[in-house]
């Protein structure tokens, strides 16, 4: 069944059951948080036994479960290969040199699995998630009697049923304060702030900007925001508690409000920030599908690095101001597969076209997102020799023609064959080990 259809039954449902409406049900609303145990708001993404050398960071597209089984293959290639990568040059597998993973949609069910569940992804996230239809559990799962009842209450929408189904059956009932504290990668989910235009990842730092106590949001409520397709799904909501935590403006903010014209993207930052500052204008945060704002899900490194001002600020933040080799692996698994149509003379179906119509803004944006990284990258490099840098950009367009269209003709739903799930981990690994940055990158530490 397609993301569509399951609109189109729920609306169904809501018409038979109009009459019984449970109109005092609502959404699970995030708490405020104490402010004597505020976390501080960037906390540092090293281990112990990590290299101080390497700031190991990936991002995960959008794309349902296509984008989650690719992106679930590439951390199994990070897993089987090995390399003098660790502390003092120590061996170890790649993927324990993660230090930050950043998601947007379909790719954020692989990030707050691995970040919730470390290896244990690799014994049940296949049965759990990609191989399970997933569009069919949350069918049967929304228009239940008592949920049908529920989504008549105007506090009560299909991402709120949404988040429950995951709550339960996906995530084991996990809250983020057990993502963000984690001994393992940092692992910032992204959604987009419908009120304002821009991206809102579930970090330590936006929590406590919103003064909310993490312990209070279930990770399955993170990634049904960042999932929320518009129109499908209902928007997320979060309660703004701003005005209840002392809050001290950062310098960065301070400084950025000052440079409108000389770094126009360092202002806009700020200017979000200041935004959530007054509760009494954005009482109330509405989130939508993160991948409308960024389907790459790189935004949030690069706003990091805009904050901070410099590569050396952003790195201190970080804790690896000692580091001399940046690694950045995007995994995006957006699809082209209306291009078929450009070998027929007819008009192409109405349901493509709508399709079409919002696949060609993402991928201008994704390009130009990429750009922007690769373009930061460059400027880092020319004024930091002795740093290296590698961007590894990992998508369907390296394959052959054949194989790339069958990998483009696999629809963005939460329902696949097993045969589509196994090649598109197959996939994945494989894009990883044949990429040239990254056996590059491989020579120089094996």
């Amino acid at each position: 069944m397609k993301l569509a259809a399951i609109a189109r039954v729920m609306l169904l449902s809501l018409a038979v059951l109009g009459g019984c409406a449970t109109m005092d049900a609502r959404y699970e609303l995030n708490q405020p948080l104490n402010p004597a145990a505020k976390k501080p708001p960037e906390p540092a993404e090293k281990l112990p036994q990590r290299s101080d050398k390497t700031l190991f960071l990936m991002s995960f597209s959008g794309g349902g479960t296509r984008a989650a089984a690719l992106s679930y293959g590439v951390l199994k290639e990070l897993r089987n290969t090995r390399a003098h990568i660790g502390r003092n040059g120590a061996e170890r597998r790649l993927l324990d040199e993660v230090d930050y993973i950043s998601s947007v949609s379909g790719g954020s069910f692989t990030a707050a699995y691995y970040g919730l569940f470390g290896d244990a992804i690799f014994d049940d996230f296949e049965k759990v998630f990609l191989r399970k239809d997933i569009e069919h559990g949350l069918t049967s799962w929304l228009v239940s009697v008592d949920m049908v009842k529920r989504l008549l209450s105007p506090l009560y929408g299909r991402s709120d049923g949404v988040a429950d189904y995951y709550h339960r059956f996906v995530f084991r009932k996990k809250h983020l304060d057990e993502l963000i504290d984690k001994n393992g990668p940092y692992v910032e989910i992204n959604a987009a702030d419908f009120g304002r235009g821009t991206r809102f990842g579930f970090s330590a730092a936006r929590l406590n900007l919103i003064c909310t106590d993490p312990a209070s949001i279930t990770v399955a409520r993170a990634v049904a925001a960042s999932s929320s397709v518009p129109v499908v799904f209902s928007p997320i909501t979060l309660r703004n508690y701003a005005d209840q935590c002392p809050h001290t403006v950062p310098d960065w903010v301070n400084e950025a409000l000052k440079q409108k014209h000389s770094n126009a993207r360092r202002y806009r930052e700020a200017v979000m920030y200041m935004s959530y500052m007054h509760p009494g204008k954005r009482q109330y945060i509405h989130l939508l599908d993160g991948g409308l704002v960024d389907n790459l899900g790189v935004r949030a490194s690069i706003a990091r690095s805009i904050r901070a001002g410099s590569l050396e600020q952003s790195l201190n933040v970080r804790g690896k101001n000692s580091t001399d080799r940046i690694i950045f692996i995007v995994v995006d698994a957006a699809t082209k597969s209306a291009a078929k149509w450009d070998e027929f003379p007819g008009e192409p179906p109405t349901e493509v076209v709508v399709s079409n119509a919002t696949s060609m803004p993402l991928e201008q944006i994704n390009f130009e997102t990429l750009e922007l990284l690769r373009s930061q990258m460059q400027a880092w490099k020319d004024r930091d020799s002795n740093r290296d840098f590698h961007v590894i950009y990992l998508s369907f367009d390296e394959l052959e023609k054949a194989e790339r269209e069958a990998m483009q003709d696999i629809p963005t739903s939460f329902a696949l064959e097993t045969e589509q799930v196994d090649k598109l981990i197959e996939v994945g690994g494989r894009l990883l080990r044949n990429h040239p940055e990254y056996q590059r990158w491989l020579r120089a530490v094996q």
